[in-house]
């Protein structure tokens, strides 16, 4: 009995390390070059695809982020200003215009950062009314805070008008068309996921 607990404690360090050492291969091979390994194209190893490198390209975000952050940012006035290098490719858009989309987000996030300030501020002393109990401050705070949400949403819609702006009459046509599929993608999808819950 005590020679076969041996020979299985044996066996079972052994395939640990084998185990181990596998995962250490992957690990390594994965962070080799800093892409996907399992992307072979390299043409379609770029920052319109996620996991591709950012910072690379026009489409690249280009400002800086905390460590340990996961790429650019969906989203915000990002959404329309950061096109993935797909999307500059598809409906040919220049340097002069990029820098134009990136100057008009710029703009627009100065403008919004002293308020996402107050936001923060406001959204503290609600908390602190709230503990308290106090009906009248948490009446007027929340007044406050929707005045300054409606700020923001003002900024940024007239940020993504200027950034449409820069687009020519062909593009806008192009970028119009490409929303209507995928509207209609996203319409199919949910029809066949419905009609699957009803089945």
């Amino acid at each position: 009995m005590n020679l076969i607990s041996n020979i299985a404690k044996k066996w079972g360090t052994v395939f640990t390390l084998l185990v181990a050492l596998v995962f250490l291969m992957q690990s390594a091979f994965a962070q080799r070059d800093g892409n996907i390994p399992s992307f072979k194209d390299e043409e379609r190893r770029g920052p319109g695809f996620r996991g591709g490198r950012v910072n690379k390209g026009p489409g690249g975000f280009k400002g800086k982020r905390k460590r340990g952050s996961r790429g650019p940012r969906r989203g915000g006035f990002g959404k329309d200003a950061m096109m993935s290098d797909l999307m500059i490719e598809y409906l040919g858009i220049t340097e002069a215009q990029l820098a134009d989309m990136q100057t008009f987000k710029r703009a627009a996030a100065e403008q919004s950062r002293p308020i996402h300030e107050q936001i923060r501020n406001n959204k503290r002393t609600l908390r602190r009314a709230m503990a308290a109990g106090d009906m009248v401050q948490i009446d007027t705070l929340a007044a406050q805070l929707g005045q300054l949400q409606g700020q923001l949403i003002a900024i940024g819609s007239k940020a993504r008008v200027e950034i449409g702006n820069v687009l020519t009459v062909e593009q806008k046509d192009k970028k119009k068309q490409l929303g209507e599929k995928r509207k209609s993608r996203m319409k199919s999808r949910r029809g066949k996921f419905r009609e699957g819950l009803r089945k």
